[in-house]
């Protein structure tokens, strides 16, 4: 079992004398430096980025799970519509981390597929570091479509009664 101190440090901004643009050029690297995902398999499936669309040659995967929409659900934004998000951009070496290191080896973490707007995810929640990965299930692969840190007491009660619903359904089969 991977113990959760061995989790990547955060990347502050602070580091950069506040200047965002260096900082996220900074996280674009570290990004690029660890994304590949070509040894990764979840439930014998291959896991791989959304490449397009891209926006200054950062790809969709990076602009998700770097962004959030602020929309108010209003509007579905495109990737490069959606607002950089601090809390997500200091943790880019985590969903890799976690689907490196963590996934088949700690037993802290849970998964489980839901529906969402028609289409199936799966999801990898770690409630140890408070960090959730959403996975698009495709016929024979899986893409990284976004990760994020999950902080509100809401938010996790949601996810934790979300999981128990799922495994509570899988043993009724």
């Amino acid at each position: 079992m991977i113990n959760c101190s061995n989790i990547p440090d955060i990347i502050e901004l602070k580091n950069f004398d506040g200047n965002f643009g260096n900082y996220e050029n900074a996280v674009f690297e570290r990004y690029n430096k660890v994304k590949d995902l070509s040894n990764v398999r979840i439930n014998n499936l291959p896991l791989k980025h959304k490449k397009y669309p891209t926006e200054n040659n950062r790809d969709c995967t990076f602009l998700h799970i770097t962004t959030s929409s602020d929309s108010g659900g209003n509007k579905k934004l495109k990737e490069w519509e959606r607002n950089s998000e601090l809390r997500r951009l200091e943790r880019i070496e985590w969903p890799f981390f976690i689907l490196k290191e963590c996934f088949d080896s700690c037993d802290k973490i849970f998964t489980w597929e839901n529906k969402r707007k028609g289409k199936i995810r799966f999801l990898i929640w770690c409630p140890e570091i408070e960090y959730l990965i959403i996975l698009d299930s495709r016929k024979s692969f899986y893409l990284l479509w976004t990760a994020y840190p999950v902080t509100e007491s809401h938010r996790k009660k949601k996810l934790r009664k979300e999981y128990d619903e799922y495994i509570k359904s899988k043993n009724a089969l």
